[in-house]
């Protein structure tokens, strides 16, 4: 399995992997992860980068979900945060980074 292979990695290479991505709570103060995804993505086209966001909120519904992917993020985890959805994530962004550098 790919997870396999990510532990095998040097830490600082996960960590690399890890933390080149955004993880935004859905309900902060002042500013929420939905405008502050927007925000992110017009800074992006500014620049041409793109930076995975990952939505991390207690709301677990379907319309939820759906409504973090149309705000802009990549990635959807509820809370409590399970390391088996997170490691799911991790790998789709490291197979994603591997196909784009081929």
């Amino acid at each position: 399995m790919f997870v396999d292979f990510m532990l095998d990695m040097p830490m600082h290479v996960l960590l690399h992997i890890i933390v080149k991505n955004i993880e935004l709570s859905m309900q902060m103060p002042i500013l929420n992860g939905y405008e502050a995804t927007k925000r992110i993505r017009l800074e992006e086209v500014r620049y041409g980068i793109r930076t995975p966001v990952i939505a991390l909120t207690a709301h677990a519904m379907a319309q939820d979900e759906k409504k973090c992917i149309e705000a802009g993020m990549d990635f959807y985890l509820t809370k409590p945060l399970a390391v088996d959805a997170l490691l799911g994530v991790v790998t789709k962004m490291v197979e994603a980074k591997r196909i784009s550098e081929r």
